[in-house]
């Protein structure tokens, strides 16, 4: 490919089978005890410790279904923290010894080669018989097995479609693979506003990125600017990204920008996201400065305060749980009681009449129903049963505002109707 089209240079795009659980843990703890011998400036004796969490971390992974247990023998947990770093450790090791090393009698013929965990990309400059080495490589001691795809003039690495030109150079264009479908965040989603924003220029500086050529950077963002209004994108978002990284320079975007942020030095307030999360930033905030008074938390709150979020529960979380949760007893405070309660207002109407329980009978079936919500007087979207306590008569039914603004409606008209029937309030579930 770096030569031409056509002069027999073959690339190789090399996939890793099953990575993380493929690793045997003695060969995982003898590249990580190499890796500390060669490179390493740790004391021995925090080398040692590092390896015994290490093993401790491998051997102890275990996850329970259906109120069994499993505990992993081999290889180690995908989406832990650990696994990244332990797995590219493991495969630098193993490049060493049958890429790099003098074991590979083609190492002569590899005239580039990258990694990124388990997706190798190589370009060969031998010959096409002997490029059936990776087919040799699955024949090891590692438990690693390999995959892989031999291309003359194009080759898929990760999101990149790398192309040889007449010219001899490389053209790179974004790739996605066929089965793959439109899984950009919904713009309905329960997100901050600026998430969307950041979504959609994000997608356009990769394309623009990837692409070398700047008829496949429009086609390309074109593409983008189509799946982001498929999942719900108002064209107003969509355009303004677009103007902003059409007007940019490529090799910007190809520019690393990382800095490292100064650390906040005041308190951070952090809670789960939901659509309130902008309105309880602003009362924290408002009345923080109270908390400056109190000569114990004065060194901690003078620096100020910032808000941060992080992802509340899912559908995902909800329907399919890493772990099956039993209904545990807990004691009983204000955040976790069920029932009907008073509000305790002195201008309340309803209070009189409400009943306190965590249930409600029915007259007509005689059976007992638990109320699942914390609910009071000014509760709104409210199923409630109102009792006659001299015939047992029962009315149910439900409202959009708040309960004692709905019970002295009903106490209107049975006085105006001259009615002197007692009744007592009961609510059965909120509909919210």
């Amino acid at each position: 490919m770096t030569h031409g089209l056509n002069t027999g240079v073959k690339a190789q795009n090399v996939y890793v089978t099953a990575l993380y659980s493929s690793i045997p843990h003695e060969k995982g703890m003898e590249a990580l005890a190499f890796f500390f011998r060669e490179w390493s400036e740790f004391s021995a004796e925090f080398q040692t410790f590092i390896l015994l969490v290490s093993l401790f971390l491998l051997t102890h992974n275990f996850f329970e279904f259906e109120g069994t247990f499993y505990l992993q023998r081999y290889g180690t947990a995908m989406g832990a923290k650990f696994a990244p770093y332990y797995a590219n450790l493991f495969m630098g090791w193993w490049e060493l010894s049958l890429i790099f090393g003098d074991s590979n009698p083609h190492k002569k013929d590899i005239s580039f080669y990258c990694q990124f965990i388990d997706d190798l990309i190589l370009i060969w400059d031998g010959s096409e018989a002997d490029l059936e080495f990776v087919e040799g490589i699955n024949q090891n001691k590692m438990g690693l097995k390999f995959t892989f795809e031999t291309q003359l003039n194009e080759i898929n690495f990760l999101d990149v479609t790398l192309s040889g030109t007449l010219e001899g150079k490389v053209k790179t264009n974004l790739y996605r693979k066929p089965i793959s479908g439109n899984s950009l965040l919904h713009a309905r989603s329960c997100h901050p506003k600026h998430v969307l924003y950041a979504i959609a220029k994000g997608q356009f500086i990769r394309a623009k990125r990837n692409c070398s050529d700047i008829k496949d950077c429009h086609i390309q963002m074109g593409d983008v600017s189509r799946r982001l209004v498929q999942r719900g994108y108002p064209q107003k978002i969509v355009k303004k990204a677009h103007r902003e990284v059409v007007g940019s320079h490529r090799s910007d975007l190809l520019r690393d920008k990382s800095k490292t942020k100064e650390m906040h030095k005041g308190v951070t307030f952090v809670t789960d996201y939901s659509s309130q999360y902008e309105e309880v930033c602003k009362i924290v905030k408002h009345h923080f400065s109270m908390l400056i008074a109190d000569d114990r938390l004065i060194d901690c709150v003078q620096e100020g305060i910032r808000c941060s979020y992080w992802r509340n529960r899912t559908l995902g979380n909800l329907l399919s749980p890493t772990v099956l949760k039993k209904p545990t007893s807990q004691a009983s405070d204000w955040l976790t009681s069920k029932g009907s309660f008073k509000c305790g207002s002195s201008r309340c109407g309803a209070c009189d009449y409400l009943i306190v329980s965590d249930h409600f009978n029915s007259t007509v079936t005689g059976k007992t129903y638990e109320v699942n919500f914390c609910l009071n007087c000014t509760s709104v979207y409210v199923i409630y049963c109102i009792t006659c306590t001299k015939c047992g008569k029962q009315y149910v039914g439900l409202t959009r505002r708040d309960i004692r603004t709905r019970v002295r409606e009903h106490l209107s008209t049975i006085r105006v109707g001259k009615a002197t029937t007692p009744l007592c309030v009961s609510f059965c579930t909120n509909t919210q």
